[in-house]
């Protein structure tokens, strides 16, 4: 394959797993800005996102491939995701997107050794974490609740990759990963929503398929609701900005507006599709830029 070929391949991959910049590289930045005020060393956000995002991308190209055979066997189901992956749909190899996910482990771990040997342990741990994720026959993904945590390990990680370029950890990052850590356990289930009928054929045990769709609806509002209570909470603890429980409140009110239909429309992947990439992602980074746009002077609105 020509170079033109590999890039293009590549590029393929990493657009089917564009998700690993909002969840991951986003929180991590985040994270430095907090540690450095609002004006981060370019250099080191630059190598900061370098290394977060290949290396997410190196654990999802795996999950991909480690995936494969399921994948198959659900595509006829009618799940989008599966049949837009370039792997699944037969666009590129397997021994392609090993090669893929080698070389983004590589980069990342390398740009992660270039900011320090703290940040290059993290990134090495977020990679066995995805080892332990996707393989057999630990295969945590299949096991019940064991997905939200793993992601939820996954996600500290990066938060304190982020802080931890510049030697930081203060209490609203600490506040910050609280604030992610709900949004794990309330809106990653979700997206499961989307593949129930595909994790039940296979036997991945997620929160919709134990407790039901409508249960898991509600348990996202739940948590919504205490993402709010934990504004206002952060505002009188922290000495935070005014700003914030305000911004709770818009935030509260949004997802609301976002989950409640999903109590009709759980059933429908393609709607579920729409939503979450065009109004859950926007809506979980929102939620943690506010915690950022809290902790500035109220001057500065």
């Amino acid at each position: 394959m020509s170079i033109k070929g590999l890039i293009t391949s590549y590029a393929s991959c990493v657009k089917s797993r564009k998700e690993v910049v909002f969840i991951y590289t986003w929180p991590a930045v985040l994270c430095m800005l907090i540690a450095s005020r609002g004006i981060p060393p370019l250099f080191e956000v630059l190598k900061l996102i370098l290394a977060v995002t290949f290396v997410g991308y190196s654990v999802y190209f795996y999950n991909d491939i480690k995936d494969l055979e399921d994948d198959l066997k659900i595509k006829e189901l009618g799940s989008p995701a599966q049949s837009r992956r370039p792997l699944g749909s037969g666009k590129i190899s397997k021994s392609m997107l090993k090669k893929f996910a080698i070389f983004s482990a590589i980069i990342g771990v390398l740009v992660a050794f270039a900011i320090n040997m703290q940040v290059f342990i993290l990134q090495l741990a977020f990679i066995v974490l995805g080892l332990l994720y996707s393989t057999n026959p630990i295969r945590l993904k299949k096991r019940f609740l064991m997905k939200q945590l793993t992601i939820m390990a996954g996600l500290m990680i990066v938060h304190l990759s982020g802080s931890l370029t510049l030697g930081v950890i203060n209490p609203l990052i600490l506040f910050l990963m609280l604030v992610s850590v709900l949004l794990v356990i309330g809106i990653n289930p979700l997206v499961d929503l989307r593949d129930i009928r595909g994790d039940r054929f296979v036997g991945v045990k997620t929160i919709p398929v134990i407790w039901g769709p409508e249960m898991t609806v509600r348990l996202a509002l739940s948590v919504v609701t205490a993402i709010g209570a934990a504004y206002a909470i952060g505002y009188y603890s922290l000495g935070l900005s005014i700003a914030l429980p305000i911004l709770g409140a818009i935030i509260v009110v949004s997802w609301f507006y976002v989950i409640l239909p999903l109590l009709r429309k759980w059933d429908d992947p393609v709607y579920l599709n729409i939503v979450l990439f065009k109004k859950v992602i926007p809506l979980y980074m929102m939620t943690q830029f506010f915690v950022f746009l809290g902790a500035l002077p109220l001057s500065f609105f």
